[in-house]
């Protein structure tokens, strides 16, 4: 995607990276993890703001908190940048990527979209009814 991307940090088995977003409410910790489901050769994009869980004593991304920080093309070409960097890492492996919520989906797939041409000369892309 042809937009400013973050630096990103990317754990050695390319599956969990990092970043920040830096907008107009601050820095915001964000992650991106892909999580295998009960296809073994199917992985999840799991993404969002990496926060503390003081209970679990862990990190964790939550999915569902609104920044508005101002920056969403940095943060969605971020996003892309580590698809891209999963897919070269294991190309044998299929990305499912859907939003927390409708909100969410329609944001994603309207930034596939607008980005078509370039990102399926990299990927096969297969859409979903119903959500």
């Amino acid at each position: 995607m042809n937009y400013p991307k973050y630096d990103v940090l990317t754990s050695t088995d390319a599956k969990e990276y990092e970043f920040t977003s830096t907008g107009k409410n601050g820095n915001i910790n964000k992650a991106v993890i892909f999580d295998v489901t009960m296809q073994a050769d199917i992985y999840n994009l799991c993404f969002g703001n990496l926060i503390y869980d003081d209970a679990s004593k862990t990190y964790i991304i939550d999915d569902e908190k609104v920044d508005n920080n101002g920056d969403i093309r940095e943060i969605l070409a971020t996003v892309a940048l580590t698809a891209y960097h999963f897919s070269s890492t294991h190309p044998h492996l299929k990305i499912f990527i859907a939003g927390s919520d409708k909100r969410r989906t329609n944001t994603y797939k309207r930034a596939i979209k607008l980005n078509y041409e370039e990102l399926s000369k990299t990927f096969d892309m297969l859409w979903s009814i119903g959500r």
